[in-house]
């Protein structure tokens, strides 16, 4: 009895139907970088320092620069803000008090600048951002800064569940069921990260969305090697894989055109609705 691959040695290897095939699949690749590498921009971590109540109003009066109004109020700022403390503490004192001095501030306050006592940001973060990230949205920095690593584990262990079950269901349903279903599931997951308002909602999605997006592209490259013939299994494979590079340098000029990230989420997944034409 022929083999497979012995009926498209006879019928053509790498013929116009698999050259279809072959291209939209790596498009189907390319859609994928957004739930791999997304947290680069979904995540991104600004430049940031406490909120004090009365700086603002105190540095107005006083005609501060920014520079300035920073070195006077955030500890250990020393003009480049790169310290756990510039970024995560503020000093414990009421700016709002009357009589405070514009040229020595903390020395007006409080005498002696070593004995300021500092606290954690009580009042939230100020962001030199000019976009809006999970960072920003949720405040994950400084103590709460393990939440962005958590999001990322949560699509890191959809890929590790994922991975093992879809050669299952490829093989039990068919390649053509297994990769619509995914494709489907994902594009929902990915609009409900756009509008759920809480962190651990978009926890949940984000693994959901691991979990189908990695068997997603899995049964992709397994269909477009399946399709070709042996000669041509090494190409398409490798193909497909750059077809994800390719990917990522243009979700890297979309992500750099909108710097709101639940703007970007749902710009990067409305495309991939045309992935369901896949069924004809």
């Amino acid at each position: 009895m022929p083999t497979l691959d012995d009926i498209l040695e006879n019928v053509g290897e790498f013929g116009r139907f698999q050259k279809q095939i072959f291209f939209v699949l790596c498009l189907l690749s390319a859609a994928f970088t957004p739930v791999y590498v997304g947290i680069v921009f979904f995540g991104f971590i600004p430049e940031h320092r406490c909120f004090s109540p009365g700086v603002a109003e105190l540095s107005q009066r006083c005609g501060w620069s920014l520079e300035e109004q920073l070195n006077h109020t955030v500890p250990e700022w020393g003009g480049h803000g790169t310290g756990f403390s510039s970024r995560c503490r503020r000093y414990e004192v009421d700016w709002n008090t009357t009589g405070i001095s514009c040229t020595d501030p903390l020395g007006s306050l409080v005498g002696n600048w070593s004995s300021v006592p500092l606290g954690p940001c009580r009042d939230g973060w100020v962001y030199d951002s000019p976009g809006t990230s999970l960072v920003t949205e949720f405040n994950l920095v400084c103590e709460d800064s393990w939440k962005l690593d958590l999001f990322q584990s949560s699509v890191n262990a959809g890929f590790f569940v994922g991975s093992i079950n879809i050669g299952y269901i490829a093989d039990r349903f068919g390649r053509k069921f297994c990769l619509l279903s995914t494709i489907l599931a994902n594009i929902v997951c990915g609009i409900l990260l756009v509008f759920v308002p809480t962190y651990l909602w978009i926890v949940i999605f984000r693994f959901l969305q691991g979990l189908v997006s990695k068997g997603c592209w899995t049964a992709g490259y397994i269909l477009v090697t399946e399709v070709v013939g042996p000669k041509y299994r090494r190409t398409v494979g490798i193909l497909y894989q750059t077809a994800f590079s390719v990917g990522l340098l243009l979700f890297d000029a979309i992500a750099y055109a909108i710097p709101h990230w639940r703007w970007l989420q749902l710009t990067v997944t409305l495309p991939t609705c045309f992935l369901l034409l896949y069924y004809w």
